[in-house]
């Protein structure tokens, strides 16, 4: 069984926030309400299970390696992996939205007309968008039953925060401030840096240093 009412999973966007868009989609107000009626089950999805991502992957036609691309790995003990970097998982807060305003209203008015989170984001050191060089900003959290990580209705939730936040004045970036996320953003995208000897420390000690 396939899905009739389908979207593309973008670039950079973590499973968690494409299936909360898929949900939207078709209909549902919830995503965990969504789950449920496809056969599976919200949680599941969360901690990556290989059964969730199969069917999940059998109602969009997308492949799993497609679906889990920008999906960050828990390892044994405390850590974490993403995209060949690992990390501790207490730098990542997938409860805490943060997001670049600039983004998220260009992204409802191109395409399908449906913004998403940037898995990187989520991250505790990203703090700058380096497509639009300002600051990301922190979305209120959505009341009950919605699920604190339904991102798609965390978006709708905080829209008017969002809009107000992207016509504010750009506050300055330094440039070393500027320089610092872009090197971040290249190690957490898999890229290759123009820093090699930095690119053999761990993200974590590089997170740690004052730019």
């Amino acid at each position: 069984m396939t899905l009739a009412l389908k979207v593309a999973i973008k670039e950079d966007e973590s499973i968690l926030s494409f299936v909360s868009r898929l949900a939207q989609k078709n209909l549902c107000a919830y995503v965990h309400e969504f789950t449920s009626d496809v056969g599976a089950r919200w949680l599941d999805i969360v901690a990556n299970k290989p059964r969730a991502i199969k069917l999940l992957g059998e109602l969009t036609e997308i492949e799993e390696s497609k679906l889990t691309a920008h999906t960050t790995r828990r390892q044994l003990g405390s850590l974490t992996t993403y995209r060949g970097n690992q990390f501790s998982r207490t730098t990542m807060a997938r409860n805490e939205v943060k997001v670049c305003p600039k983004c998220i209203l260009e992204d409802r008015d191109s395409g399908d007309g449906y913004a998403y989170v940037r898995t990187h984001w989520f991250f505790k050191y990203v703090r700058i968008c380096v497509k639009h060089e300002c600051s990301l900003i922190k979305l209120s959290s959505v009341p009950s039953p919605c699920h604190a990580m339904d991102y798609a209705n965390v978006l709708i939730y905080n829209h008017d925060l969002i809009r107000s936040a992207s016509l504010e004045s750009k506050k300055l970036i330094s440039k070393p401030a500027l320089a610092y996320a872009n090197y971040i953003y290249q190690r957490l995208m898999g890229q290759t840096t123009n820093i090699p000897w930095l690119d053999q420390l761990d993200i974590d000690i590089v997170s740690n240093l004052d730019c």
